[in-house]
């Protein structure tokens, strides 16, 4: 059996649980622990701690939740990791493009609902779903993974919201700063943590969200450009992982942003670089597809075989 651990406030700081159903089941043992910690144990030694330890147990919808991953990890994003996201925004999917990879701000961590404050500069506010993989244990040095061992080193699995503010990532040309705004980084409502055999059961995953009861995003991961196992393979070339860091991996198309017709992008090309820009806001803003005050997001992660398995997403856009 798999363990679904949700991380909520108390009066001295914060605890961990097991959700049950309506109900969450926490351990005396789990409070304080940065993400880290539980997730370099084992699904075996987090369950004997939950069974042979005294718990408390509390209503869900009466915690104040907080994002399942701590602010002392890593938050590390994929770009243009779906097809059908790089159909959209005018990028080209052959030949296969490179695996690049984008961080986030640890104060960009929130949980997954609640209002998203808009900032006062920015018009292009998106949307994008995203499978997270929360790492289970230490690597470090140059390593190779395949689907097979893929279990080995992901420990569970969240579901991942990166808001976005698109017209200062156009205008500035970078990423950090246009998605690393505080409440940015949706991740939750809790970690599912994996099973043996469980990952080939779950795959392919299939990533939902809609915009006020419209389903815009609806894609599995067989859509994927870089498999995860080829994406940490790559990660461990440069980069040391710790346990509890999230590696988000990638969006599918049906985001807000898109490119301009053909027509238009030779156009653009002859004119200097402020006038496009200003061009393309514009045009982006009139589109409506953009999240504007008031605006809900629901999204999910489903199974294989149609089953929720990382909770929802319920967010809103404040007014």
């Amino acid at each position: 059996m798999s363990l679904d651990l949700i991380r909520f406030a108390t009066p001295t700081g914060f605890a961990w649980g097991v959700v049950q159903g309506d109900e969450v089941s926490a351990p005396d043992l789990w409070h304080n622990e940065p993400t880290g910690r539980l997730m370099a144990r084992s699904l075996e030694e987090l369950k004997q701690e939950w069974t042979s330890t005294p718990v408390r147990n509390h209503r869900l919808d009466q915690l104040e939740l907080l994002a399942p991953i701590t602010a002392n990890q890593q938050l590390l994003f994929q770009l243009g990791n779906y097809y059908s996201h790089l159909r959209e925004v005018g990028m080209p999917a052959k030949p296969r493009p490179r695996n690049v990879i984008f961080s986030k701000a640890s104060s960009s961590l929130a949980p997954g609902h609640g209002a998203i404050a808009r900032p006062a500069d920015v018009r292009l506010l998106d949307f994008e779903v995203e499978l997270g993989l929360v790492i289970g244990r230490p690597v470090r040095g140059p390593q190779r993974f395949d689907a097979a061992g893929l279990p080995g080193v992901v420990r569970a699995l969240v579901l991942v919201n990166d808001i976005s503010a698109r017209d200062p990532q156009i205008a500035d040309g970078q990423y950090f700063l246009s998605k690393s705004h505080r409440g940015f980084c949706r991740v939750g409502p809790w970690l599912h943590v994996l099973e043996v055999g469980e990952w080939e059961r779950l795959w392919p995953l299939r990533l939902r969200l809609w915009v006020n009861d419209t389903l815009r995003q609806d894609a599995t991961t067989q859509d994927m450009v870089h498999l995860p196992h080829e994406t940490l393979s790559r990660l461990s070339d440069a980069i040391d992982l710790e346990p509890g860091d999230l590696l988000a991996t990638g969006t599918p198309g049906g985001c807000a942003v898109r490119a301009p017709r053909r027509c238009v992008q030779q156009v653009l090309g002859l004119l200097p670089s402020a006038w496009v820009q200003a061009a393309f806001v514009g045009a982006q803003a009139r589109s409506g597809r953009y999240l504007k005050p008031g605006d809900r997001l629901r999204s999910q992660v489903l199974s294989g075989d149609g089953r929720s398995i990382c909770g929802a997403q319920e967010l809103e856009i404040a007014g």
